[in-house]
């Protein structure tokens, strides 16, 4: 169903990343949190997760919030979920698709057959393509939040990018803070302020190439 496909793996966790700035090894990690070295492995390569009590330790160690060692997979509603359930009741309906089939598999009590229903691969496959369909038309454009200096970022990074400003995921009312922030590759923070003033001036900056950035060639 589009979710996770074989061999592809989803990135959860930052760990291998806040690692790699601290120069440390993984013997560290195992000797602190007690479990074997290919965990803290699997970790790092994001095929399994530490437990709370784990990612407590970690944490403690590294000495860093935990929640800066998850990676926030932000994202916008564009309605796929009613778009796919309309799509099943069409197919079902006017395709006469059925949502299961009887299929014959090997019965290991009785060294034998037995009838089981499952879900009907048809069906399985043209939900995916249109899901697949539905998301290509339905781009979204999501900032995502990461600290991250602006003389880490190179010129080419931002060049024919679309620039933009919005509110910081912990504005208040008492202290607003904005940040400009640019989509189109890796969606990476540019830079945050206080006043919104601040931020237009700072996008004015990079638009008319007054803003030096450091090249990482």
């Amino acid at each position: 169903m589009s979710r996770k496909k074989l061999g592809q793996v989803i990135k959860v966790n930052r760990i291998s990343e806040v690692i790699k700035e601290l120069k440390i090894s993984n013997f560290i990690i195992s000797l602190w949190t007690g479990v074997h070295i290919k965990t803290v492995s699997s970790w790092r390569n994001n095929t399994s997760q530490p437990s709370k009590e784990n990612m407590n330790q970690l944490g403690e160690l590294l000495e860093i919030d935990e929640s800066l060692l998850k990676i926030n997979h932000s994202r916008r509603f564009t309605g796929l979920a009613k778009a796919l359930d309309t799509e099943l009741k069409r197919l079902i309906k006017v395709d006469k698709i059925t949502f299961e089939i009887e299929i014959e598999i090997n019965d290991i009590k009785s060294s034998g057959k037995k009838t089981v229903k499952v879900i009907n691969p048809e069906l399985i496959t043209k939900i995916n393509l249109f899901a697949e369909e539905f998301k290509s038309k339905n781009v979204a454009e999501i900032p995502i939040y990461i600290d991250k200096s602006f003389s880490e970022i190179s010129k080419v990074e931002l060049k024919e990018h679309k620039i933009i400003i919005c509110n910081a995921d912990n504005n208040t009312v008492e202290n607003p803070e904005f940040q400009v922030v640019h989509i189109g590759y890796g969606n990476k923070l540019v830079a945050k302020f206080n006043q919104r003033v601040d931020a237009e001036n700072y996008v004015d900056l990079i638009l008319r190439g007054y803003v030096q950035f450091e090249d990482k060639n």
